[in-house]
């Protein structure tokens, strides 16, 4: 099988990639981190027309199924684009995850992500809301990704989440953190759900993804 994943950053890529190598899956990368620059820059931006034109871009590399790992370019994927494989969209798995739990906590350490993924949660999940799910912003991490220092990142992350003494179920939503996730979960007695795992379990289980 070929997927063709379409990302908003760089760092995304290497998640996909080790979350998958166990399977029988060839992976085509496309990166494009300007679509929420020129959004809030430009009143005229058409951020729909955009991310269109994206996936109508990648489709023409005849990949078997596209994956979108941000859920920002989710947010704008119009509803009747017209395209013939499918368009898996990494949030959906990890909310129907989070729906088996009465309640959780989403960190986050881009504020720029928290309105869409709230939004999507709150569409996806029927029963969904601000009562079951609450969300936490862990602050000044952010820029540390985006100044390509992961293990700094990292770090904060663990130190917030553990220092916080974290209970019950908590969660993940963006990639840059499964690093973290992973080192928390070793560490604590906590329930942990993030997109990957999700995500695995969905691609086995709709793809009949095999393993190598």
């Amino acid at each position: 099988m070929h997927i063709a994943c379409l990302h908003a950053h760089y760092s995304n890529i290497n998640y996909i990639e080790k979350a998958l190598a166990p399977y029988d899956v060839a992976l085509t990368h496309f990166t494009d981190p300007a679509l929420m620059h020129h959004f809030k820059e430009n009143q005229s931006f058409n951020p729909y027309r955009k991310v269109e034109e994206q996936i109508h871009w990648i489709s023409s590399t005849n990949p078997d199924a596209i994956l979108i790992t941000c859920t920002n370019y989710i947010l704008y994927l119009p509803t009747d684009i017209n395209i013939d494989i499918p368009i898996i969209k990494i949030d959906e798995p990890f909310f129907h995850e989070l729906d088996r739990y009465e309640t959780a906590r989403l960190y986050f350490t881009n504020p720029d992500t928290v309105q869409g993924t709230m939004d999507r949660l709150y569409s996806v999940n029927d029963k969904a809301n601000s009562k079951r799910y609450l969300f936490e912003i862990i602050p000044n991490a952010f820029q540390l990704i985006m100044a390509n220092r992961k293990n700094d990142y990292t770090k904060a992350i663990i130190e917030h989440v553990l220092n916080a003494e974290a209970s019950g179920v908590i969660a993940f939503p963006q990639l840059s953190m499964v690093d973290a996730a992973t080192l928390i979960q070793s560490n604590s007695h906590v329930k942990i759900v993030t997109p990957i795992d999700a995500l695995t379990v969905y691609l086995e289980r709709e793809f009949c993804l095999i393993y190598k």
